[in-house]
């Protein structure tokens, strides 16, 4: 048996049974976002919290059969964020989303933001249920960035992302004037 077909079987397995307990309040920013360790749910809930984009795009996904587990992790060279298919069972899609837990807390939140817009263009697709389909999707809406096609991107996650990236700096700086002003 092929190690990659027994380790994407574990990991729907996981993410299967995961999926069958409530997650924890701690653990989940909408009902369909989720975290995979505490420190991650509380930027994901600051996040949404500090951004009106990031936030409309969970609830968007709340509304949706895409269930997405957020992980931090250590990407290869040239990748700082990235989303994978999980799987799809009982008329639910999973996807993974993986962000470099390398990069400064700004720019994690900007990739967080593309990658949950790359889930909600996946969840506006019905046929989307497998890499075969997803791979379909991407040469539809995006482009590939290598010649395998094994890495697409798309113009309205980029946007998306530096649109999340600029409401946080916003906020960051809406914070800190009042705090000046707080200590006059």
């Amino acid at each position: 048996m092929d190690i990659r077909r027994v380790a994407r079987s574990v990991t729907v397995v996981l993410l299967l049974l995961s999926a069958a307990v409530p997650a924890r309040a701690a653990d989940a920013v909408g009902a369909h976002v989720r975290a995979t360790e505490r420190g991650l749910s509380q930027m994901l809930a600051e996040a949404a919290a500090r951004s009106a984009t990031l936030q409309a795009l969970i609830e968007r996904l709340d509304q949706s059969d895409v269930i997405v587990y957020v992980e931090h992790g250590v990407l290869e060279t040239r990748l700082q964020g990235r989303l994978r298919f999980a799987g799809a069972r009982s008329g639910w899609r999973y996807l993974r989303v993986e962000i470099d837990c390398r990069m400064d807390l700004t720019r994690q939140i900007a990739l967080l933001g593309h990658e949950l817009q790359h889930a909600v263009e996946i969840a506006g697709t019905e046929t989307t249920v497998d890499e075969r389909s997803l791979r379909h999707l991407y040469r539809e809406i995006g482009f590939a960035l290598d010649s395998r096609e094994s890495r697409f991107e798309t113009d309205h996650a980029i946007e998306t992302g530096l649109l999340v990236q600029r409401e946080w700096q916003a906020s960051a700086q809406a914070m800190a004037t009042a705090r000046r002003a707080a200590n006059y």
